[in-house]
């Protein structure tokens, strides 16, 4: 029995399914009215049920640990508890009405995983209505609970580290201090999109965007301000976009968005768009409100006349030189080689 249980769980590779199959078949060969894992973080008050057989979808759910004498005396000694009957039990006898409404008369509880500082305290609990526990359940309850720990700890340790190695790749692909993509992520994207256009001859446009007069921001209210500024506008760009679309901080006040299947009019609109979201309402900054424009320039892709994506940057970045020069706080539109928009 206890290597089918084993078997069952060796093909589950996130912690909860393996939990979940772990208290499914532990049930299923001891009769038991609940069946859970509780999780317990140091010495604290409450504790969490990560697995239920009852419920497939109990993932997280909080308990306060006053209510549940056995867990805490297991979690203080470290050892099995077992009352068979819970209305006679000095330890459970308090807790007797509670136990009669939920219909239970007699509990186990098995440490599985004792003070891990990657996983917590893991606990089997086990309780039925009707008879107490026998000596070769609760030999068997030990039995897989030394058994699985290893798979259980493992399971845990194994998702930590994929979540910090997302983490990681999050970090990698986003600007520090304006939460956008940063450069590296946008060269990464807009190449894609280029493959995807010349594919299915879809097609894409770029907008390049710079904060006018920002060095007079942080020559007056200072650097700190000036951040705060950026912060304000990544907010009111994000805010702006389709789903679809990706906006990154391309260095220093420049900003560079990527709008997959849109031409030319389109992408002059929600330029447009993005404009007036920035420069409608000042930016709430450290030293009170501070009123600032974006001049942005556009181009679309041109699968003929533009050999890399530097091309269509390169043709952004002059819309946006066009945009400063006719007086900033504007929208210019690239034209193509042959000398239309």
């Amino acid at each position: 029995l206890v290597l089918e249980v084993l078997k069952a769980i060796s093909s589950k590779r996130h912690t909860h399914d393996i939990l979940f199959v772990f208290v499914e078949q532990v049930a299923r060969i001891v009769e038991t009215k609940r069946c859970s894992i509780v999780r317990v973080w140091g010495s604290g008050s409450h504790a969490h049920v990560l697995a239920s057989h009852e419920d497939s979808a109990v993932c997280d759910h909080k308990i306060a640990l006053d209510k549940y004498p056995e867990l805490r005396l297991a979690i203080h000694t470290g050892k099995k508890v077992v009352v068979n009957d819970v209305y006679a039990d000095p330890l459970t006898r308090p807790m007797g009405a509670a136990f009669k409404e939920a219909g239970i008369d007699a509990l186990v509880v098995i440490p599985i995983v004792c003070r891990d500082l990657q996983v917590g305290t893991l606990l089997l609990r086990a309780a039925r209505q009707g008879r107490g526990f026998s000596f070769r359940e609760i030999s068997f309850f030990e039995v897989i609970a030394e058994a699985a720990s290893s798979a259980l700890e493992k399971a845990q340790l194994l998702e930590t580290v994929q979540l910090a190695n997302a983490r990681l790749e999050h970090l990698a692909v986003t600007d520090a201090l304006t939460g956008l993509y940063n450069r590296r992520y946008f060269e990464e994207r807009i190449a894609q999109e280029a493959e995807r256009a010349v594919r299915y001859g879809l097609p894409f446009s770029v907008l390049m965007a710079d904060v006018d007069n920002f060095k007079q921001v942080n020559d007056t209210w200072g650097h700190l301000t000036g951040d705060a500024v950026l912060r304000g506008i990544s907010v009111r760009m994000q805010e702006s976009i389709r789903r679809v679309d990706m906006v990154a901080r391309y260095g220093g006040e420049e900003f560079i968005i990527v709008l997959p299947q849109t031409g030319g009019l389109g992408a002059v609109s929600e330029a447009e768009r993005m404009r007036s979201a920035v420069g409608n309402a000042p930016i709430d900054a450290l030293t009170g409100p501070v009123s600032v424009t974006v001049s942005i320039g556009v181009a679309v892709f041109d699968a003929k006349q533009m050999r890399t994506t530097d091309d269509l940057i390169g043709a952004a970045d002059g819309a946006l030189q066009r945009a400063k020069q006719l007086g900033k706080n504007r929208v210019v539109l690239a034209e193509n080689r042959e000398g239309k928009s």
